[in-house]
This record gives structure tokens, C-alpha cells and sequence, in this order.
């Protein structure tokens, strides 16, 4: 199963996790992973080539995981990741209807 942790703050995503493998089909052939994978890599080049390169991120290919923290980034530059992040959730929540059984998110307050 693929877990997608999204985390908010003031109404701005500001944290994402993305880890794990769906077990849709084998390795190389599992669409699930594929899809979430591109879709998770657009996030990530669309914030550090095109919006701003001061943010942290992990990738882990060995355990399949990527974490982004953003909220280090000023108001003007949050507001344009929210387009990319927001983008993201609702591109999940279209995958999770045909293949809920290999993706979870779930959407996390931070204080």
C-alpha cells in the first residue's frame, strides 16, 4: 500500500510524505506506483526549478519514500506551492477511486 501523508497549517499544505509500494502489479509493470510516483516528482521539480529551491526535501529510493517540508517558505512562495500541492491531493483523491485498495492519505493538522 502507498501512504500519503499531507499535512496543513493556517489553510497551507506545508509537509508531504508519500511512502511505500501499492502491490497493484510487479515491479515494472505497476501502474499504481508509476502514477504516484510521476505525481510526486512533478511536485517536487515544480517546487525547486520553478518556485523556490529553499525547501527541504528526502528521497529514498531503497525504502520508496519522499518527504517535502515547505514551511520554511515566505507567503508569496507558499501561495504558489499550494497550486502544485493542492493539484497533487485532488490527482490522488482521482486515483484513490478506481485503486483506494493500494493508495491511503490521509490530511494531518499541524499546530
Amino acid at each position: 500500500m502507498i501512504n500519503i501523508r499531507l499535512v496543513r497549517k493556517n489553510d497551507n499544505f506545508i509537509k508531504l510524505e508519500v511512502c511505500g509500494h501499492s502491490g497493484y502489479d510487479i515491479l515494472g509493470r505497476d501502474i499504481v506506483c508509476a502514477a504516484v510516483s510521476t505525481i510526486t516528482q512533478g511536485v517536487v521539480i515544480g517546487l525547486e526549478e520553478v518556485i523556490c529551491k529553499d525547501f527541504y526535501y528526502r528521497i529514498d529510493d531503497k525504502n520508496a519514500s519522499v518527504f517535502i517540508d515547505i514551511s520554511r517558505y515566505d507567503k508569496g512562495n507558499m501561495s504558489k506551492a499550494q497550486i502544485l500541492l493542492n493539484t497533487f491531493k485532488y490527482t490522488i483523491d482521482s486515483l484513490i477511486l478506481d485503486y483506494g485498495k493500494y493508495i491511503k492519505m490521509r490530511i494531518e493538522e499541524e499546530q
